[in-house]
C-alpha cells in the first residue's frame, strides 16, 4: 500500500477502536478488502503509486488543461496591455514633440504680449495696440462696452483655445479653454 493508504488505514482502525459498540460501523466482507490489498499490492507493482495516482492521473489531464488555456490567456491580456503602453501609446515622435515645443514657445510668447498688455492697463496707460503675438492673423482685437475695454487675440484657435483676453476692469490675462 501506498503511505497515504497506510495513514488511512491506521487512522480507520484507531477510530473503530475508540467508537462505542453500537455505533460500530459494519466491517467489509474478507473478499473486498482482499480485493483492495490486490489492486493496491498491483499497482505497487506498477511503480510505487498505488491507486490514488491513478485517479490523480485522470484528474489532472483535464485540470492541466484547463490551466495552460488560463495562462495563455493571461499571457496574452499581459502582452496586449503591455503593447498597448509602449506602442500605441508610447513615446512622441521627433517630429511631434518639435510641433509641441513651438506651440509652447507661442503661448508662452503671447503670454508675455498680454501681461504687458494688462501691465499698461494697471498703471492706468492706454495699451499699446501694435503688439501682437507671433503667428497671429492680424491686430490684437479691442472693443468697449460700458466704461470697460477688452483686448482679445484675434484668432486664439491657432493656439488651441477659444479666447484669450485682457480687461481694463481685471488687468490679468484670461485664457479660455
Amino acid at each position: 500500500m501506498c503511505e497515504r493508504c497506510e495513514a488511512a488505514a491506521e487512522l480507520s482502525k484507531l477510530a473503530e477502536s475508540h467508537s462505542s459498540p453500537t455505533r460500530a460501523s459494519p466491517k467489509p466482507p474478507a473478499s473486498a478488502s482482499a480485493s483492495a490489498s490486490a489492486s493496491a499490492s498491483a499497482s505497487a507493482a506498477e511503480g510505487g503509486r498505488g491507486k490514488h495516482a491513478a485517479r490523480r492521473r485522470h484528474t489532472t489531464g483535464g485540470n492541466r488543461t484547463l490551466h495552460i488555456a488560463i495562462t495563455t490567456v493571461c499571457g496574452l491580456v499581459i502582452s496586449f496591455q503591455v503593447l498597448r503602453a509602449f506602442v500605441i501609446d508610447g513615446a512622441l515622435s521627433e517630429e511631434e514633440i518639435q510641433q509641441e515645443e513651438a506651440r509652447r514657445f507661442a503661448i508662452e510668447s503671447c503670454m508675455q504680449v498680454f501681461w504687458e498688455i494688462a501691465m499698461q492697463l494697471q498703471r492706468q496707460e492706454e495699451p499699446d495696440i501694435g503688439l501682437q503675438c507671433d503667428g497671429a492673423a492680424g491686430p490684437m482685437l479691442v472693443s468697449f462696452s460700458e466704461e470697460d475695454m477688452r483686448i482679445s487675440h484675434p484668432n486664439p484657435d491657432a493656439l488651441g483655445f477659444s479666447d484669450i483676453y485682457v480687461l481694463r476692469s481685471n488687468p490679468t490675462p484670461v485664457i479660455v479653454e
